[in-house]
């Protein structure tokens, strides 16, 4: 299944290209619209060569830059996932060689991908055997050519052996017509093979039977014009007429008094099916259309070169150009760069990352005014973040000033070797550099970053940072957000670190706070990044999800989870809605919701699970369980689908358990308020349920066990457990039965 995920996201891929190629196959027909059909053929040809050539993908979208940053931010958000990828931009061949990651939702479309594929090809394969066996009976006329009574046009089939079918009654001038325009066709069986193999690849993008709409008409007239080479205009009249004399053939016939009747013809269509189509149109092309002369004929191969230069060449020959003027820069340089020199524009720092469109970039973080200092502890002035192309040509600068807008500071220092943190935090695909610079804080402010914690550091062992992530755009740098405090035990950590982020979850990062991490995530709708009291659980749970193909960051998203009746219908639903750490919590149970449903809001939690106890008879299909993560316990609930009642509710806590264990007189455990445990159901026979638990009991003992529990007498029996103390000893306790 992996390898359908990953060709769906290459054709995916492919097919948003076509889409983008829209433009300049309607403006390439409309410039050679008075042209010969063969050169628009060749602009066919390149195109169709397009959809199946994974080199260069993007050339077409070097046009316009800022395309091909929506193509890849498109493409990003797929559902689709390459490890290792660093930004938005890839190579065609990550898709096939690293390891991925896919969304529920993607591996859906890839198999509807391949279901509709594989119907199409069953549609043709059935019409072309329907159509043979339409005409088994037509009478051979020729070689290869037949003649049947049941067709009004011609129709010819097949691929490596074609045979030409003609209606019953033409004229010896008309099937001459008729065999010269079909005698143009020798290669058409497989060039209609191939563009249609494409589009059935390609057949949820309607671009694409746009095109074959194109394809077929321009290639008709093609035909049309390889048979009309150097003759007259009468021979041109005479076929003409040939060609109307199709469609009259197909619309009329003589009724038993000899006049014209009107008449419906068989479905005769199939993709790989030749016949007659557009039969006006290519009659008044031949009668009336004067094409261009020699002049023409080299502006259509002007056409053709570009379009094949905009499809496949632009980007390979923008990159050759960038490196032959990065060389030209490199040899006019005379000498290498000092750092100080005059104390103008010194460089402190140097990193190379890439734009929003996959362009290289050169981040600089340049001094303008100021000085060393000669403990070699750094430097000390005015600062500035400078982008360039790898070309040394300057796009954008940014002051301290700007970075830091919130700050009073007049001057700023950076240490020596010190170096820049680019990455992209937030997956939105566009570079993030981070900068960061010390803070002196007083007692009372330093309290405040840590109020209420009982674990605060001291003050004086301490470096506050505050830091400022600054967006890498296509032609400008951009403050993100500032603000995010950093509080390091390590004295001498440099003004900006790389932020921690979280491993397989897009969007967070933790900054050091003390001997703790503060978690940030991403939030979408605000653009900025929130502070989120995680722990390293949470963190793992939200990786989780998003290996689940969750979003971790869909706060707010609703869900619902259905079992379905054995007529089709659905029984039962429970409605969930994401919260800030992504657990979806539980908002309502209903039951027969596309009916006289009836509506629970009792149950409160987070859904784990939704499934049929299993029954056997008339109870199969009826009693649903809801499994859900309490405020205490996992626990579940049980629901009669048929009366549409909660059947049972498992209790969230331990309550109930520390009367169970005293209704059968084992006093010697008890439960706090705040005991944790596990609840499952093991069976249900008739009215009788197996409970299975494992709790925390007081004194440090964990108690697992099982019990049965009659629904209708509201009565415990049977209860079985063992305890387990910590040093690890375990007892077992016999089955007992209350007094």
């Amino acid at each position: 299944m992996e390898m359908i995920y990953r060709a769906f996201f290459f054709v995916a891929s492919m097919a948003l290209l076509m889409v983008f190629a829209l433009p300049l196959v309607l403006l390439a027909r409309l410039f050679m619209r008075r042209h010969e059909r063969k050169y628009m053929m060749w602009e066919w040809r390149l195109l169709y060569l397009r959809s199946l050539c994974p080199f260069a993908m993007t050339s077409l979208l070097f046009v316009i830059p800022r395309i091909s940053h929506y193509y890849y931010m498109l493409l990003n958000r797929l559902g689709f996932a390459m490890q290792g990828v660093g930004g938005m931009v890839f190579h065609w061949s990550d898709i096939f060689r690293r390891r991925i990651t896919a969304t529920t939702a993607f591996k859906g479309c890839s198999v509807i991908w391949v279901a509709g594929m594989a119907i199409l090809l069953l549609h043709l394969a059935l019409t072309q055997r329907n159509l043979r066996k339409y005409f088994a009976k037509a009478g051979e006329i020729g070689e290869n050519i037949y003649e049947s009574p049941a067709i009004e046009l011609p129709v010819q089939l097949g691929v490596f052996r074609k045979r030409l079918y003609l209606p019953k009654g033409y004229q010896t001038g008309e099937t001459t017509w008729l065999l010269r325009h079909m005698e143009s066709r020798k290669m058409e069986p497989v060039r209609r093979f191939l563009v249609v193999f494409i589009t059935v690849v390609y057949w949820f993008n309607p671009v694409m039977w746009l095109y074959y709409f194109f394809w077929n008409r321009d290639n008709e007239i093609w035909c049309d014009e390889k048979v009309m080479t150097q003759v007259s205009d009468r021979f041109r009249q005479k076929y003409a007429q040939g060609i109307l004399n199709f469609r009259k053939r197909q619309t009329y016939r003589k009724d038993e008094a000899g006049n014209l009747a009107e008449k419906k013809s068989p479905n005769i269509y199939c993709f790989l099916t030749i016949f007659e189509r557009n039969p006006e149109g290519r009659a008044k092309r031949m009668m009336y259309q004067k094409w261009y002369a020699s002049g023409g004929a080299l502006s259509a191969y002007g056409c053709l070169l570009a379009t094949c230069a905009l499809l496949f060449f632009l980007s390979p020959l923008q990159r050759v150009w960038m490196e032959d003027s990065k060389s030209a820069s490199r040899k006019g340089e005379k000498t290498a760069e000092k750092l100080f020199e005059d104390g103008k524009n010194q460089v402190i720092a140097k990193g190379s990352t890439q734009s929003p469109n996959g362009l290289n970039r050169v981040i600089q973080l340049e001094m303008g005014e100021g000085e060393k200092d000669g403990s070699g502890g750094g430097y000390d002035g005015k600062f500035s973040l400078v982008m360039y192309d790898d070309v040394k040509n300057k796009i954008d600068s940014m002051d301290m000033d700007e970075v830091f807008s919130k700050s009073v500071m007049k001057s700023y220092h950076f240490s020596e070797g010190y170096e820049l943190a680019i990455g992209d935090y937030n997956g939105d695909s566009i570079q993030e550099i981070i900068l960061g610079q010390k803070q002196a804080l007083t007692e009372a402010e330093f309290g405040k970053l840590f109020e209420g914690d009982k674990d605060k550091p001291k003050i004086q062992d301490s470096q506050v940072c505050q830091c400022t992530l600054v967006n890498v755009e296509e032609k400008e740098l951009k403050v993100l957000q500032e603000g995010i405090t950093s509080v390091s035990l390590e004295k001498d950590r440099e003004e900006s670190v790389k932020f921690a982020a979280a491993d397989g979850v897009e969007g967070v990062f933790s900054v050091p706070m003390g001997s703790k991490e503060q978690y940030y995530q991403w939030n979408k709708d605000q653009a900025a990044y929130e502070p989120k009291n995680y722990t390293k659980e949470d963190v793992e749970k939200l990786k989780e999800q998003s290996e689940d193909g969750g979003d971790p960051q869909a706060q707010g998203e609703a869900k619902d989870h259905t079992l379905a009746k054995e007529d089709g219908g659905t029984a039962i639903m429970v409605s969930t809605k994401r919260d800030s750490t992504s657990s979806e919590e539980i908002q309502s149970v209903t039951l027969s919701p596309r009916g006289s449903q009836v509506q629970f809001t009792d149950v409160k939690g987070y859904y784990c699970d939704l499934l049929w106890v299993p029954a056997m008879g008339e109870d199969a299909n009826r009693y649903a369980q809801l499994i859900y993560n309490g405020t205490k316990s996992r626990t579940f609930v049980i629901y009669d689908t048929q009366r549409k009642t909660a059947y049972y509710s498992q209790e969230d806590g331990t309550e109930n358990l520390g009367k169970l264990f005293q209704q059968f007189h084992e006093n010697d455990i008890a439960f706090s308020e705040n005991s944790a445990a596990i609840y499952s159901l093991k069976e249900k026979n008739n009215d009788t349920l197996k409970i299975e638990f494992s709790a925390e009991a007081e004194g440090g003992v964990t108690v697992k066990g099982s019990y049965e529990y009659n629904v209708l007498e509201k009565k415990s029996a049977n209860l079985s457990f063992t305890r387990a103390v910590n040093n690890g000893e375990s007892t077992a306790a016999p089955t007992v039965e209350p007094e």
